[in-house]
């Protein structure tokens, strides 16, 4: 690229990544979701990202999106503490939701490759985001690149990346990277941090990156504990992981990514939100996703019990 801009401000603080509860018919339970979404923002969360990868967001309608987010608008969540995640395979739908973003006056849209069944080549994933860039010109609304685990998502190559960046830097505030790959980090700094942010969702990689912001789905669970890993000013040195005793923050971070990589994130991590909310609905998810089996949760019990976590004490 050669672009001489000046690198735009981000966005900054914790953002999590939210997870959606459902009714028992599946449908979005907006009352509950709501609710969380205050809890977040009271523990010192700066904002949330909507239906992203912890959000099951390819699992919900553009109706249903549109829906909560006028709901949580309406009940007076500010639209400038949301972000949301754009994942489609369908250009114009994605399209139509970087417009509701603009519509809304939301913080930021996460745009990400295209689900899809074969493999796509770099010029047809430069012309999706040509065509979402170009059906959305009147849009203000900041754009980040998000890069998520390539095994439900195509690779953004360094050069659709660099491609994509240098068309369209004037809507791009930067690259948000989720694909649980620490070394990638390193590897977009190298190539495209003169040019915008870089982010990372592992709790364990903001000091290393020295960011002021990161969207993370742990901060559902210990989000004042992600807010000191950041290192926010108006966050005491006695915050800790509960449990932590010897160990280092960062050592039982790694250690608690540990515990939660045995079972499938988004279960795991609705199985600790029932808990904290004493309410076994937060278990229960839309189709085809599930929630954990028995023998899963007497796994996850042991391990926690290990760890010793307690999620209502920060």
């Amino acid at each position: 690229m050669n672009n001489p801009a000046p690198v735009k401000a981000g966005f900054q603080g914790v953002w999590p990544d939210v997870l959606t509860p459902v009714k028992s018919d599946h449908s979005v339970d907006l009352r509950r979701l709501e609710s969380h979404i205050r809890t977040l923002l009271y523990k010192g969360a700066t904002g949330v990202v909507l239906f992203g990868e912890s959000g099951e967001g390819p699992s919900f309608s553009h109706e249903e999106k549109t829906q909560a987010l006028a709901h949580l608008v309406k009940e007076g969540i500010p639209s400038n503490a949301i972000m949301l995640a754009c994942v489609d395979s369908c250009a114009p739908a994605v399209a139509k939701l970087i417009h509701l973003a603009d519509y809304l006056k939301l913080q930021a849209v996460l745009i990400s490759s295209p689900f899809y069944y074969q493999d796509l080549s770099a010029d047809g994933l430069v012309n999706y985001f040509d065509f979402l860039f170009e059906h959305t010109q009147k849009s203000t609304t900041h754009c980040y690149l998000h890069l998520l685990p390539n095994k439900v998502h195509h690779d953004l190559p360094e050069a659709v990346l660099n491609t994509v960046l240098d068309k369209h830097l004037s809507r791009i505030y930067g690259i948000v990277n989720q694909t649980g790959s620490s070394s990638l980090n390193q590897d977009l700094l190298k190539s495209f941090a003169e040019h915008v942010l870089i982010y990372s969702c592992l709790e364990t990689d903001v000091k290393t990156l020295k960011s002021t912001g990161i969207i993370s789905a742990m901060a559902n669970i210990i989000p004042q504990v992600v807010r000191h890993q950041l290192g926010s000013s108006d966050v005491t040195q006695a915050v800790q992981i509960p449990g932590l005793k010897v160990k280092s923050s960062d050592e039982r971070l790694v250690e608690f990514q540990g515990v939660l990589a045995q079972h499938p994130s988004i279960a795991t991590y609705k199985y600790l939100l029932s808990q904290i909310y004493k309410n076994h609905d937060w278990q229960l998810a839309r189709p085809p996703l599930s929630g954990l089996d028995s023998t899963s949760v007497a796994a996850l019990d042991k391990s926690l019990a290990a760890f010793g976590l307690n999620p209502n004490v920060e």
